[in-house]
């Protein structure tokens, strides 16, 4: 059985891709998985731990973390043929047909909590557009649920951020752990 994850842009293993590779790395044997990125560096960074990975190779003219707030202004549309497939969505760039749906929180949140430690310039551009910046990212997690059987949060309080804009959530499943580190 094929297993397709979406997943963000991101520079590492680490981080919000942390938990869709401990999930590939646990389910291998049983299942093709199959990586989607829109980012050709994240895909070979997969490729280098011994996943299949396919990447739209879209050029971003920001770098490191802020590759994600790019990738998301973008919001990929994708719809998965392969009916015969499970399909994940760890991503903020991609609004796809997914059986599951994991969220890991509305990216205004993490940018309001990363504001004080913001450069000057970052600090004026967002606190000019954040209010386009909610209305956006709202509107594009209604898209996230609608578009995906099961929403799943990674906490509680993740949960509770969901439900405050009013988007059902389906349950809770916290981030697996690399239990190999505490060996």
């Amino acid at each position: 059985m094929d297993l397709v994850m979406f997943v963000d842009p991101i520079e590492g293993l680490h981080g919000p891709l942390r938990p869709a590779y401990l999930l590939a790395r646990e389910l291998r044997g049983s299942y093709n998985v199959t990586f989607v990125t829109p980012s050709s560096e994240t895909a070979e960074e997969i490729r280098s731990a011994g996943f299949e990975a396919v990447s739209f190779d879209r050029r971003y003219f920001l770098r490191g973390s802020l590759r994600t707030l790019e990738a998301w202004l973008r919001s990929m549309r994708f719809n998965v043929d392969n009916d015969d497939a499970v399909v994940v969505n760890f991503s903020q760039a991609f609004l796809v047909n997914a059986d599951i749906y994991y969220a890991q929180g509305p990216i205004t949140r993490a940018l309001d909590d990363m504001y004080p430690e913001m450069r000057p310039l970052y600090r004026a551009i967002y606190r000019a557009l954040r209010r386009l910046f909610i209305l956006h990212d709202r509107r594009f997690n209604r898209g996230l649920r609608r578009a995906s059987r099961l929403f799943i949060a990674n906490s509680s309080f993740t949960r509770s951020m969901y439900e405050a804009w009013g988007i059902r959530v389906d349950g809770v499943i916290h981030p697996p752990l690399d239990t190999s580190f505490f060996r």
